[in-house]
């Protein structure tokens, strides 16, 4: 039987070897008969070899025919060694014979099954050259049955060197079986699955990098376009706001002189009117105390004019021919009509002009206003970022500004665009273009009771401030029509919710309008007379009722004042200057009652006969403390309201 092994010796081969070495034999006679049983049995294997594999050998022997010959003659050959026996008595040389019997090829033709190699045997070290052809004759017949033999070193670069071509082998293949070919082909159905699977999530991860550096590129592309149409359309803004700034720092100075001249032109008629009726009443209460028809103690605010000094060049200058002083009387014995008459409402040309020389991007708000939510509707974000509703506040400023140079705050009632319609902020075209807006953003965004800030800025710091320096100047409490303008103004800015946003001005504006109420209730001069004097002097008694009648004109005009005011702080500061009017006014119906001089008391009371006899004012009332001082003003004034002449 032959076995596979990896050595570089055959079965055969190392039998004989270890027979040949066999120490333990006690003669050469027992080493002969092992080697005849040896050599008796290859033939039979070889027999039993050529009948089992029937191998053509005729394709074999043309590649070996060289080698053939030589190992023929070595197969032939018989040469003694000598042989050195562990024991004493083997000492001796002999020639032995070593028969040498390969296997056959795996997948190869059929060889030579045996043959004779001549070996000789050396009992002590020997020069490894004589060996070297033994060895390579071995391994090629080695090679030749089969067998893998490693080349050595030493006879792999002679060869090289020689130059000579090799004597082709055969390698061994190993048969396996259908079972270890069927768990090989499923390893390696196992490991191409497992390296398939990894090269689709390799190829899923770079299609996922791919799309990503793809939307990065593409979102990149975008923000270059954007910021490529962001640059272009700023450098238009750019140039837009400059020439807009260029502008409005050409027209502001020329809008502020013009707002002057017409604040001085009102002052001037209003001071003008004013002045001459006081000068009026003056010279005819001068002319009673000088003639005796009135006393000092008959004049209720005399102290605060300098009357004693001009007493005698009142005397003087009265005369029954006088002319002015016919004029006057004229006027006295008449009743007290308004005095103040408000300008044209139309803009002359030089104000529709104003900004007629710039360019039409800049030449109305309108254009301007649209331009800068078109930057917002384009660029939210900037817009946002650069606090432009802050900027835009004092750019529309101006153009506020000039629509209202021609705009009369305390005589905005007797203005009348169509008949029977009252004057609105509608009527205005800044506050219908920013308005307008207004609620088409809060339809948008479903926000209620919102203020934009460049719209509440012209309300506040325009508009409002506008009427405050109106009634700081010439703010009449007489007139009925100023009176009625400045609640007409309250009236809409509550109406169009501004009030609560402005209250602060207001405020101030209000509280202007009452010092003037307040000063001019304790500087008006009040006159008593009896019915003897009224009968006599019908000058006299013409100035006293005239006198009450513009007092009376006064606490109208505070009330209907009073009644447009918005609740809070400013309600109770109108209040508290009607009770100190209503206070002044008591103070003159007692002094008539101690004079006995009570002809003119029902005059003087005619505003709080009408109150007393209605609960209008107390239903404004929002605090039951004002209530109650109400009726306590009331119950004093009522002793008097009984007073006949």
């Amino acid at each position: 039987m032959e076995v596979d092994v990896p050595s570089r010796y055959s079965v055969e081969m190392l039998a004989s070897l270890r027979n040949e070495q066999n120490v333990l034999l006690s003669s050469k006679k027992s080493v002969e008969e092992v080697e005849e049983m040896e050599l008796g049995s290859m033939p039979q294997q070889v027999n039993a070899r050529e009948d089992a594999l029937d191998v053509d050998m005729e394709d074999v022997m043309d590649v070996e025919q060289g080698n053939d010959e030589e190992a023929g003659r070595r197969v032939a050959m018989e040469s003694e060694e000598e042989f050195i026996p562990l024991q004493a008595k083997m000492m001796k040389s002999r020639r032995t014979k070593n028969r040498v019997t390969f296997g056959v090829y795996s997948q190869g033709p059929n060889l030579s099954k045996a043959a004779e190699v001549i070996e000789e045997e050396l009992s002590g070290d020997e020069d490894e050259e004589g060996d070297e052809p033994s060895r390579r004759w071995e391994e090629e017949l080695m090679r030749r049955g089969g067998h893998r033999v490693a080349p050595s070193s030493q006879s792999t670069e002679k060869e090289r060197r020689s130059g000579l071509p090799t004597y082709p082998t055969r390698r061994k293949v190993t048969c396996v079986s259908l079972s270890s070919i069927l768990s090989k082909l499923e390893k390696n159905v196992e490991s191409t699955a497992f390296e398939d699977d990894r090269a689709s999530r390799e190829l899923a991860r770079l299609e996922a990098e791919m799309a990503l550096v793809e939307t990065a590129l593409k979102q990149q592309r975008e923000e270059l376009l954007v910021s490529s149409e962001e640059f272009e359309y700023f450098q238009l803004v750019e140039d837009f706001v400059k020439g807009l700034s260029f502008c409005l720092r050409e027209k502001v100075p020329e809008i502020e002189a013009k707002e002057k001249k017409s604040l001085a032109e009102r002052v001037q008629m209003v001071e003008k009117n004013r002045n001459e009726e006081q000068r009026d009443v003056i010279e005819e209460v001068k002319v009673g105390l000088a003639t005796g028809r009135l006393q000092e103690a008959d004049v209720m605010g005399w102290s605060s004019l300098n009357l004693r000094s001009n007493g005698d060049e009142a005397v003087s200058v009265a005369s029954p021919n006088d002319p002015l002083r016919a004029a006057r009387l004229h006027r006295f014995q008449h009743h007290f009509t308004e005095s103040y008459t408000p300008e044209a409402k139309h803009k002359t040309g030089e104000d529709e002009d104003l900004f007629a020389d710039a360019i039409d991007e800049i030449n109305s708000l309108d254009r301007v206003y649209g331009r800068f939510q078109e930057w917002k509707a384009k660029f939210p974000e900037v817009y946002k970022n650069s606090y432009c509703e802050l900027a835009e506040e004092k750019l529309y400023a101006p153009y506020v500004r000039a629509e209202l140079l021609s705009w009369d705050p305390l005589g905005v009632a007797g203005t009348l665009q169509t008949p029977g319609k009252t004057w609105s902020l509608e009527d205005f075209a800044w506050f219908r273009t920013l308005h307008q807006h207004l609620r088409q953003s809060n339809e948008v965004n479903g926000i209620s009771n919102s203020i934009e800030s460049p719209i509440l800025h012209q309300i506040r710091d325009v508009l409002v401030e506008k009427a405050h320096v109106a009634v700081s100047s010439y703010f009449d409490p007489y007139s009925s029509l100023q009176a009625r303008s400045l609640a007409l103004l309250l009236d809409e800015l509550s109406r169009h919710g501004y009030t609560r946003h402005v209250e602060g001005a207001l405020l101030r504006l209000v509280t202007a309008a009452l010092d003037v109420f307040s000063s001019e209730a304790k500087r008006v001069i009040l006159l008593t007379v009896d019915q003897a004097t009224a009968t006599v002097c019908k000058d006299v008694s013409s100035v006293a009722r005239y006198q009450l009648e513009r007092f009376n004109a006064l606490q109208d005009n505070l009330l209907t004042l009073f009644v447009a005011m918005p609740k809070g702080d400013i309600a109770a500061a109108g209040f508290r200057c009607l009770l100190q009017v209503f206070h002044q006014l008591l103070a003159y119906v007692r002094h008539c009652q101690q004079t006995h001089k009570t002809h003119v008391v029902s005059t003087a009371t005619q505003v709080v006969a009408q109150l007393s006899g209605s609960s209008f004012l107390l239903q404004i009332l929002t605090e039951p403390r004002q209530e109650r001082e109400l009726k306590h003003m009331m119950e004093l004034f009522a002793p008097f309201l009984q007073t006949t002449p």
